[in-house]
């Protein structure tokens, strides 16, 4: 399963409304076969629907209701990483006009995304991305050069141009301030409280 979203960046909120009783999801979003392994589970928390693609370790005897406050606290609390699994969590909080984009932990599932001035487009597909506009995209020559040379790709670039990789560790968030990429955890975090920088 594979997901895309396609929003305004500036002016999103007109269009940032909550499915109709009888839809799985908003127009902006649509999921599309893709990745086998990866599962959808819908939930709904408030005025949150919250999307869970992938493989998410989550109690067994878990409601719905119950599961889904799990990870609305878990996200409340910037603790994404330390659910267990691979995933990719969705939150669209249609009365505070927000919405979240996550992967597990050190963002091992990619999320890509592409900035211009029509919208943003974010997927967990580079195909899906690349081809949103209908047109061949450009090959992006720093991810060649990159992969030439180190045979990595060190600066989030991709394949293509104008299509970027969300940094480890982070999320995406477009709300009213914006769009952002927040950092919840550091992995230094893991080793000491004050580490020299350096």
């Amino acid at each position: 399963m594979d997901f895309i979203i396609h929003l305004p960046v500036k002016g999103f909120e007109s269009v940032f409304a909550a499915p109709p009783a009888n839809e799985p999801a908003p127009a902006f979003l649509r999921f599309e076969a893709g990745k086998a392994a990866l599962k959808l589970q819908r939930f709904h928390h408030g005025q949150e629907y919250i999307y869970l693609i992938g493989d998410c370790i989550l109690p067994y005897s878990a409601s719905a209701a119950s599961t889904a406050a799990l990870l609305a606290g878990v996200r409340d609390r910037g603790a994404i990483h330390e659910l267990k699994g691979f995933f990719y969590l969705l939150f669209l909080n249609f009365g505070e006009k927000r919405l979240e984009v996550h992967s597990s932990f050190l963002n091992i599932l990619p999320v890509y995304y592409r900035q211009t001035d029509e919208g943003l487009t974010v997927s967990s597909s580079l195909r899906l991305v690349a081809t949103h506009e209908g047109r061949q995209p450009k090959a992006s020559e720093e991810y060649v050069v990159e992969k030439l040379l180190f045979h990595y790709a060190f600066l989030n670039h991709t394949p293509f141009e104008g299509v970027d990789l969300l940094p480890s560790c982070h999320y995406l968030r477009l709300d009213g301030a914006g769009l952002s990429f927040p950092r919840p955890v550091e992995l230094s975090d893991y080793y000491l409280a004050k580490p020299q920088p350096w």
